[in-house]
């Protein structure tokens, strides 16, 4: 064949021209992959344009590509427009209030402290954390409480007079904490110490006397000379009982006798030691005397840690 005549270069051109039109039967038919024309079909159904605002940033990033292809010389290739895939709309995030805790109340009642709260802002998502802290600020008690909880009632004070230190924390939906307040509350139960009597080997018995539930309740404990009056005990309202330690003390005992006497009537004996009666109506007879008297005085002394 000659290479200048008009009839190789027609040849050639019907070769070149077979060889296109085989390469886009291949990519029409043989290379369709089933998990592509799956995507492709899902896409048709929920595929939605992009909205204007922050989504256009996916057609601007587009626009920059192709500008760029159009520089280097590069041609684009041509996708059919049903066959490209669209990018779901992303969710338009709207920046809102954070939750916050304001005006945290505490209050103490009945051995128990009751916190009290008002929320400001978005509702916490992730619910609303309650914790007890130590004096060093780490957590003690905590509880996870539903988002719209406005209050919250402790487990019972285990000592007669203590300091709480509470802190609630709103949650958004990863636990993130936001808005977090703190409250210290006095807890200090209304008693009074009471002096029973004395038992063997000097010791004393002692009440601790308060209200619980409405009603009076005395707990009593027997304290040898130079011991704190108190101690623990359990009790229904509380896992591990309640501490009436009252921080007095118990010194001692101290006694006083007074003799003096006083007139007063007293029977009238026979001779031979029996009682004398009334003959008519057998009543024991009385007469008037004077009589030593003792008066016996016994008091427990004991210290406040508030007085000397």
């Amino acid at each position: 064949m000659n290479p200048n005549s008009r009839g190789s270069v027609a040849v050639v051109f019907l070769l070149i021209a077979s060889a296109v039109l085989l390469g886009s039967l291949w990519l029409t038919f043989g290379a369709r992959d089933s998990a592509v024309s799956a995507r492709i079909e899902e896409s048709r159904k929920i595929g939605v344009p992009a909205p204007k605002g922050s989504a256009s940033l996916v057609g601007i990033d587009e626009a920059v590509a192709l500008s760029r292809m159009l520089n280097t010389g590069s041609s684009a290739p041509v996708v059919p427009v049903h066959a490209r895939f669209r990018r779901d709309a992303p969710q338009a995030t709207t920046k809102g209030n954070p939750p916050a805790v304001t005006d945290l109340e505490g209050t103490f009642s009945g051995f128990a402290v009751t916190l009290s709260w008002r929320m400001t802002g978005d509702i916490p998502e992730g619910g609303i954390r309650v914790e007890r802290l130590s004096e060093d600020g780490t957590v003690i008690e905590g509880r996870r409480l539903p988002p719209e909880t406005s209050t919250y009632r402790d487990s019972p004070t285990a000592r007669l007079e203590e300091i709480r230190t509470y802190r609630v924390s709103p949650l958004l939906r990863d636990q993130t904490v936001v808005g977090a307040a703190e409250k210290k509350v006095q807890c200090r139960v209304a008693f009074d110490v009471r002096f029973f009597g004395s038992e063997d080997g000097g010791t004393a018995r002692f009440g601790v006397v308060t209200e619980l539930d409405g009603k009076r309740h005395v707990e009593t404990f027997d304290t040898a000379p130079g011991g704190l009056i108190g101690g623990v005990r359990p009790a229904e309202n509380a896992e591990k009982g309640i501490d009436w330690s009252t921080g007095w003390r118990f010194q001692g005992m101290e006694g006083s006798r007074k003799v003096e006497l006083r007139e007063t009537r007293v029977p009238v004996f026979l001779p031979d030691g029996r009682l004398a009666r009334d003959p008519e109506t057998g009543s024991v007879l009385l007469e008037l005397q004077v009589v030593p008297a003792v008066t016996v005085t016994l008091q427990a002394l004991v210290t406040r840690p508030d007085t000397p």
